[in-house]
């Protein structure tokens, strides 16, 4: 079982003894390929017509859209997702402290930036064959707004940003230890 799976459904396939784990993403690192992502979403792929408004979209007024679509992906994705609910686009307080607990409460953490390592770890723990390299899946098109987003985002959106992703950035923050 794989994907975005938020606590709630991933507990119906969870079972006693299993072996589980999770791979995190770096929330500004997720924020941008987000951003990159929805905004460039292949005509062709299966879901477009419900992000076609959001194609070409500049990354302030990405970042400051209430567009549902928008929010679901970027407003305390991780939070949400461990401490609370997709169903759900509010982040409270009180969801860091039970995601970072559930988290924790799995076999095994990795982390995307050395996701072949953890891949390694996680195939060996579980007595499967172990994948040389992994194939990229999901991968972002290469974007001319790039630059410029990290430009602005570590400048002038960087406020804006830390709202959205400073949930994330605690439990990332603490499980990274």
């Amino acid at each position: 079982m794989g994907g975005h799976l938020d606590w709630h459904t991933a507990q119906h396939f969870m079972q006693p003894g299993a072996f589980t784990f999770s791979i995190l993403r770096h929330p500004f690192d997720r924020f941008v390929s987000t951003y990159l992502y929805l905004t460039n979403y292949p005509p062709h792929f299966a879901g477009q017509e419900g992000v076609a408004h959001l194609q070409g979209m500049d990354i302030e007024t990405f970042i400051t859209s209430q567009d549902p679509v928008v929010r679901l992906w970027t407003n305390g994705l991780m939070t949400r997702q461990f401490g609370g609910s997709f169903r759900s686009l509010e982040v409270s307080e009180d969801m860091v402290p039970r995601a970072i607990e559930r988290l924790r409460s799995m076999t095994y953490i990795g982390f995307q930036h050395h996701l072949d390592d953890d891949l390694r770890a996680i195939a060996s723990a579980c007595g499967i064959p172990v994948p040389a390299r992994v194939k990229r899946a999901n991968v972002t098109v290469p974007d001319a707004r790039k630059d410029k987003a990290l430009e602005r985002l570590r400048g002038d959106l960087a406020p804006l940003l830390d709202k959205l992703i400073s949930p994330d950035m605690k439990i990332y923050s603490a499980l990274l230890k």
